[in-house]
């Protein structure tokens, strides 16, 4: 009987860990904005994130407010063009990690669309097709960070509080063609460059000291 118990109980932990391990929650809910804009507004949450090292910093799985950055919007870039010690990239555990919506987030809310909230190759959580990013300093229900013309924390739609965006999203159906191109390049790009930012061996990178900059 001991046996058949313990084979079931691992069977559990087996099947749990499997299928039931890698979760992203989106929230979306009134934080504390710090910079411009400041006082209460509303922003995009995420919670679940894989807590590693990334090529911009230490992330959290803690639930957190996300900021997209400048550059990034400039070019388009679904590759996050920040590197440094003090915006953690948000990747996930696995390429096909459920993305949840909790019930602050509304039923016909556009982060419901489908592909509008997506995991890259690498793994990285993009919203509306850029990458998003942490701030280490954030609290609770904070985005401490808002400066324009640089990071901006993010409202449902894909706007920012900072500064405005444009989605690589909004012209996904438009110019499909294009985008199988720009995959092409990208995979080039990233075979002559080498690009690490996928690999799991960012995991062993050492903790770096977190400062502004």
């Amino acid at each position: 009987m001991s046996k058949i118990l313990s084979y079931t109980s691992l069977l559990a932990m087996m099947t749990s860990s499997t299928f039931g391990a890698c979760n992203i929650t989106i929230s979306y809910k009134v934080i504390e904005s710090g910079f411009e804009p400041s006082g209460n507004i509303d922003a995009i949450l995420i919670e679940g994130a894989h807590e590693r090292n990334t090529l911009g910093g230490k992330a959290t799985s803690k639930e957190r407010c996300v900021y997209f950055y400048e550059p990034d919007v400039s070019e388009q870039s679904e590759k996050p063009l920040y590197t440094g010690k003090v915006w953690p990239y948000v990747y996930t555990k696995t390429k096909d990690c459920e993305i949840i919506f909790d019930d602050t987030v509304s039923e016909d809310s556009p982060l419901r669309e489908e592909g509008f909230i997506s995991i890259n190759k690498r793994k990285l959580l993009l919203i509306g097709g850029l990458p998003v990013y942490q701030y280490p300093f954030d609290g609770d229900l904070e985005c401490f960070c808002n400066i324009p013309g640089e990071w901006s924390s993010i409202y449902e739609d894909g706007s920012g509080a900072a500064f405005d965006v444009i989605l690589p999203f909004d012209n996904v159906n438009d110019n499909s063609t294009a985008e199988e191109n720009d995959v092409v390049v990208d995979t080039e790009i990233d075979t002559v460059t080498q690009d690490n930012t996928d690999d799991d061996s960012n995991d062993n990178i050492d903790e770096f000291e977190v400062e502004l900059s």
